[in-house]
């Protein structure tokens, strides 16, 4: 029994000191708070709900085939996610005849409810045949699958450059109308 008590003091004692070890050296070894500076402007205020960078989105039409990719390098969510406010648009619109369109434009917002998109600043869209098209803003209708603008536009295919202000593009019947002051002259 002399035995066991001495067993239990030893262990008692080991326990104290390990305690007392493990508290003094919590002690000393005070942290102190790290702070790290950089020199970065201030985001700008926005009231965004949340901004996102380096964005992509695609749309499916009622059969499941893709009708349109959108990448964007920055976006901004409004109303609870039904609005998207766009900067460096790229979109590509796809043909059940394999064609695409490319667009690009400075900025764009898209309605997430119907999907329909607003672009502006310096619009390019290219054809399938390379053809261009290049106007400030136009509106897409995303269940009419049409593009639209009251702005001057300028089309250019090879050596044809048609100019004119207004326009409708009819992604289904592949179709582009220029409403007025249409010109068409060849280039040198």
């Amino acid at each position: 029994m002399k035995h066991n008590a001495r067993i239990r003091t030893v262990l008692l004692l080991t326990a104290v000191c390990l305690l007392i070890t493990v508290l003094g050296i919590a002690l000393r070894e005070k942290k102190s708070a790290i702070v790290v500076s950089h020199d970065e402007a201030p985001a700008p205020a926005t009231d965004a709900e949340v901004e996102l960078n380096n964005v992509s989105y695609s749309t499916l039409g009622a059969d499941n085939f893709k009708l349109w990719d959108l990448n964007a390098v920055k976006a901004r969510v409004f109303d609870e996610g039904k609005k998207l406010i766009l900067d460096g648009v790229e979109i590509t619109f796809y043909q059940r005849s394999g064609a695409s369109y490319r667009l690009a434009a400075a900025h764009g917002e898209l309605d997430m409810e119907t999907r329909n998109l607003r672009i502006s600043g310096g619009l390019k869209a290219i054809l399938p045949d390379n053809a261009t098209i290049e106007t400030q803003s136009a509106h897409y209708d995303n269940a009419a699958r049409i593009i639209t603008t009251d702005d001057p536009i300028t089309i250019t295919r090879g050596p044809l450059v048609m100019k004119g202000v207004g326009m409708i593009a009819d992604l289904s019947t592949e179709t582009v109308t220029l409403l007025k002051n249409v010109n068409v002259a060849g280039k040198q």
